[in-house]
């Protein structure tokens, strides 16, 4: 393996580069035709659009080195969001109609990223739109940059910006944030981080009385590990109810990069197979399916699949199911009446349509010709099935239904 983790995509992309044209090298032919194994390169791309592009454009491995790029904090954002899923901590059920809220401290990189996989996992089974409560200072500059690069997001999430000034100037009886089940410390200096999760919790506690709610989570951002310099620190941060989480510690790490994403690939192929077969013809215990055809998908299209597969024990717990109990193997024999299928379902389809959104998918109709839809769906990035699931044709309902 190789791994580009320097601060700068440019150098990132210039190492992969060198080690493309290397490998392409004449005078290397010979050595590199005796490699039984393919090297395997991972480049941190920092700006999101350049890792999206490199996940939309990234061919299919070479036979001689196999390239992939990933983000750290998007890593970091989507280990923290699917760990810590409100539906853990807060009462969901179909007739709830209030908003889920979580609350994110710093409108930083990180932040940011978090703010974006709440977006694509945070849909459960009261239907509604995820509330995102952001505090930080010069607050509207940096959300007006943020809403720049995802101006569709609003479409998605409510978000309700809070300077930090006018936080601090709440009273006890300001319950505006009464209702946050889970707060996300993304401070950019890890003294910052801590100084900010005991505000929070500060303000919390004399809120509710309750040390345990909500639930805190802080991301320390630097390269330092302050709970092993510091031992005393994670103690305090227990003791409190306050996860810490480093960011090289805990996330930039082959385990992390490599082999959990592996593992988590499991899921995500069985997904790909039974979206692309006719289930009526398969039997769903004895499944077959070409891992070739799983590597010659681009980095984008295997997100397509990783996104449900990771949103799959939300679901479960929203049809009333003990993730840690269920067995795989028995999933065909699990007992879901229609009404809660048909809530999973719609699920589905809002998980489906802001992960298109957020991807640059946008609404339209389709083409009768064949060859012109598949242009417009593929490269132009427009989709039908776009759309709330009242406004859904019966052929799609059904899809989701049956996928379900």
């Amino acid at each position: 393996y190789v791994f580009a983790l320097t601060e700068s995509d440019f150098v990132n992309l210039k190492v992969a580069d060198h080690i493309q044209k290397k490998f392409n090298d004449r005078s290397m032919s010979k050595r590199i035709s005796r490699r039984k194994k393919i090297l395997k390169v991972r480049v941190h791309l920092v700006d999101y659009f350049n890792l999206m592009a490199f996940k939309e454009f990234h061919k299919e491995s070479d036979g001689k080195v196999d390239y992939h790029a990933f983000n750290l904090f998007q890593q970091a954002a989507e280990k923290v969001i699917d760990e810590f899923s409100p539906d853990q901590y807060c009462t969901i059920n179909k007739n709830n109609v209030n908003q889920v809220h979580i609350l994110i401290s710093g409108l930083t990189v990180q932040g940011e990223h978090v703010i974006l996989e709440a977006a694509e996992m945070y849909h459960f089974v009261n239907l509604q739109k995820l509330k995102v409560s952001i505090i930080d200072n010069d607050m509207m500059d940096k959300l007006k940059g943020f809403l720049i690069k995802f101006p569709r997001i609003e479409n998605i999430i409510d978000i309700h910006p809070i300077e930090i000034s006018e936080f601090l100037k709440f009273t006890d009886d300001n319950n505006t944030l009464g209702d946050v089940s889970v707060c996300f410390v993304c401070q950019n200096d890890d003294a910052i981080s801590i100084r900010k999760y005991m505000m929070y919790r500060q303000y919390f506690y004399k809120l509710s009385g309750d040390l345990t709610k909500p639930e805190i989570v802080t991301i320390l951002p630097q390269n330092i590990s302050l709970k092993s310099l510091f031992p005393n620190l994670a103690a305090h941060a227990i003791d409190i109810n306050v996860s810490l989480k480093e960011l090289h510690d805990d996330f930039c790490k082959k385990s992390v990069i490599v082999d959990n994403k592996e593992k988590d690939d499991d899921l995500a192929k069985l997904i790909d197979f039974i979206y692309e077969t006719d289930l009526k013809k398969i039997d769903l215990n004895i499944l077959n399916f070409k891992e070739r055809d799983w590597d010659k998908k681009t980095d984008f299209q295997k997100d397509w699949n990783r996104y449900p597969a990771r949103h799959f024990i939300i679901k479960l717990r929203a049809a009333g199911i003990d993730p840690k109990e269920f067995e795989k193997k028995d999933f065909q024999n699990t007992n879901i009446d229609a009404e809660t299928k048909l809530l999973l379902a719609k699920m589905e389809h809002r998980r489906w349509c802001t992960e298109k959104i957020l991807s640059g998918y946008i609404a339209g109709k389709s083409n009768p010709d064949e060859r012109i839809k598949k242009s417009l769906k593929k490269n132009l990035k427009f989709h039908k099935d776009i759309v709330d699931w009242d406004d859904l044709k019966e052929i799609g309902r059904a899809s989701c239904r049956e996928r379900v």
